[in-house]
C-alpha cells in the first residue's frame, strides 16, 4: 500500500504515521477525529479530516484516506444519533466501537483499560481518605457539642432554683480574684465591690457573700498578689 498521494501538479501527501498510543491513552478525552485516527492506528496530529478530505475522492486515493472517510461517516451518524459525544472519554469511545464491532488496536485497548483501572483504584483510595476525614470531622463536631454543653453560662435568674447570693458571690469572686490589691483584706475588697455593683443588698447579705468569697481565712496582713 502506497503511503503517499500525489495529486495532479500539486505535490501533497496523506502519510501514514503510527500513533503514539501511550500518549493518547492518557488523554482525558478525544475529539471524534482523534478517535477515528486512533482506530486506524494513526497519529491524530498527522492524519486527520482536514488532510484526508482532500484525497479520498481521487481515483488513486490510498486505502488509508478511504477508510478514514468511511469510518468518519459512521461515527458522525452515531454522533447525530446521540450515541456518542464530541469530545468523548477514551473508555466510552472504545466501548462504543466495540459494540459496533469495529477493529480496535489491541495496544490502544490495553493502555486505556489499564489507565481506567488505575484511575478507579485512585478514586477508591481518594474516597476512603475522604470517608476517614468525614468521620474525623463528625467526631470532632460531636466533641465540640459535648464541650459546649459543659460550658457554664452562669445562673439562670428565671429559674425557681435561682440562688441570688450564690450568683452574686461567683461574680464578686471572679472580679476580685483577678485584680485584688495589697493593702486591704480580701473581705474588705469584696464588700466594696458589692457596695458599688449591688448597692441595694442588705448588710446581712453583703456579709454572707463576702464571707463565702473570702479565700483569705487566716486573717492578718493580706498576701501580695502574684
Amino acid at each position: 500500500m502506497s503511503k503517499d498521494i500525489y495529486i495532479g501538479e500539486y505535490e501533497d501527501s496523506l502519510t501514514a504515521v503510527p500513533a503514539d498510543i501511550n500518549h493518547w491513552a492518557k488523554m482525558p478525552y478525544w475529539t471524534l477525529d482523534e478517535g477515528i485516527a486512533l482506530l486506524l492506528r494513526q497519529e491524530p496530529t498527522c492524519v486527520n479530516w482536514e488532510i484526508a478530505k482532500d484525497f479520498q475522492e481521487w481515483p488513486d486515493a490510498t486505502e488509508l484516506s478511504l477508510n478514514y472517510a468511511k469510518l468518519r461517516t459512521l461515527i458522525l451518524r452515531a454522533y447525530e444519533n446521540k450515541e456518542i459525544s464530541d469530545p468523548i472519554p477514551p473508555p466510552v469511545f472504545l466501548a462504543w466501537a466495540q459494540r459496533k464491532m469495529l477493529e480496535i488496536p489491541e495496544e490502544l485497548k490495553l493502555q486505556v483499560e489499564n489507565l481506567k483501572e488505575r484511575q478507579l483504584l485512585l478514586d477508591d483510595a481518594t474516597k476512603d481518605i475522604l470517608k476517614e476525614k468525614d468521620q474525623e470531622i463528625t467526631h470532632l463536631q460531636k466533641r465540640i457539642q459535648e464541650l459546649e454543653s459543659q460550658i457554664w453560662n452562669g445562673f439562670d435568674e428565671g429559674q425557681s432554683t435561682h440562688a441570688k447570693e450564690l450568683a452574686i458571690a461567683v461574680k464578686a469572686h471572679n472580679a476580685i480574684s483577678k485584680s485584688w490589691k495589697k493593702g486591704s483584706s480580701i473581705k474588705q475588697q469584696i464588700t466594696l465591690w458589692l457596695e458599688a455593683h449591688y448597692p441595694k443588698l442588705m448588710n446581712e447579705e453583703k456579709e454572707r457573700i463576702a464571707k463565702i468569697c473570702n479565700w483569705q481565712k487566716s486573717g492578718g496582713a493580706p498576701c501580695t498578689p502574684e
